[in-house]
């Protein structure tokens, strides 16, 4: 990362755009990640160890209540598994009820939005005020009771929704396109790191 932020100093277009989505930046400048290396990349960006703890605990919790490894960062794997085990457990006039456990899976709420600091702040509300009209009540809530996994779903959606979302796509793409940095911020400054302190330390100790 060190070198990559030398290479790329200049580019404060690029700098600004990674510290909304770093997974994006890298794949703008050539390189892929792998989807589980995406995923602990984004957990470490997002959130501190001690959320990050909390998140492992509940996946271990829906590995007890599905007999499976499903990550709450996979939506639609974990759409795929209940619509199995709803349908399975449901009659088919209940089938459209089914649907709607499903789609409301899809809407997560949403406490704090993109990092500001890739913006101005009246811009960054600009680019979510679509998102901005979504009811900060999660829809998922009234299903709570249609399967075990779903309140376990439930605690991991009010984690998430304490802490920034990465931009997406579209988002980090109008970032790359702005011509002046208005956030007052000194790329000098930024720093960008993925091991946790304690980890950090240890290997500073050994070199």
């Amino acid at each position: 990362m060190p070198r990559l932020l030398e290479e790329h100093k200049d580019n404060t277009q690029l700098l600004r755009a990674a510290m909304a989505n770093p997974i994006l930046a890298l794949n703008h400048i050539g390189i892929e990640l792998t989807p589980a290396l995406e995923v602990e990349v984004e957990r470490r960006v997002r959130f501190d160890a001690k959320t990050r703890k909390k998140i492992s605990d509940i996946e271990n919790d829906l590995e007890k209540a599905t007999g499976k490894k499903v990550s709450p960062f996979d939506t639609p794997k974990v759409q795929t598994f209940l619509k199995a085990v709803l349908s399975k457990t449901k009659t088919k006039s209940t089938k459209k009820s089914i649907e709607d456990v499903v789609k409301a899976l899809a809407h997560k709420p949403d406490s704090q939005k993109i990092l500001k600091v890739a913006f101005g702040n009246a811009e960054a509300s600009s680019y979510s005020q679509k998102e901005e009209k979504e009811t900060s009540k999660d829809p998922l809530t009234r299903y709570r009771k249609e399967h075990e996994v779903i309140p376990i779903l439930l605690k991991y959606r009010a984690l998430e929704a304490n802490f920034p979302k990465l931009a997406s796509k579209e988002v980090f793409n109008k970032i790359l396109k702005k011509k002046k940095p208005d956030t007052g911020v000194g790329f000098s400054k930024v720093r960008f790191h993925l091991q946790d302190r304690e980890q950090r330390k240890a290997t500073n100790a050994k070199d």
